[in-house]
């Protein structure tokens, strides 16, 4: 079984969402990590690496609950689409 099966279809649903929620926690403090002459970069970070979360939950969430697999993708455009929309504002 490959590593990216067993992450989406071997693990239990605590450990998937548990996994889950540390992407988005990494996602939103990984400019912490950026150099200081880089800060005017700082929130094209989380947007920049926002749909990667999204995408690891995604799929996570098509292979075990299928029925609210698209409610899944779709709050989470909509939370993609209000943190582009405030890093532009």
């Amino acid at each position: 079984m490959s590593i990216m099966k067993y992450k989406l279809y071997g693990m239990s649903n605590n450990k998937f969402l548990f996994e889950a929620f540390l992407l988005f926690v990494i996602t939103f403090t990984a400019y912490a990590l950026l150099p200081e002459a880089l800060n005017a970069y700082e929130p094209f970070v989380k947007v920049s690496l926002f749909p990667l979360a999204l995408a690891y939950t995604y799929a996570g969430a098509r292979s075990r609950w299928p029925s609210i697999a698209t409610s899944v993708l779709a709050a989470g455009i909509v939370v993609w689409l209000y943190l582009i929309y405030m890093t532009l504002n």
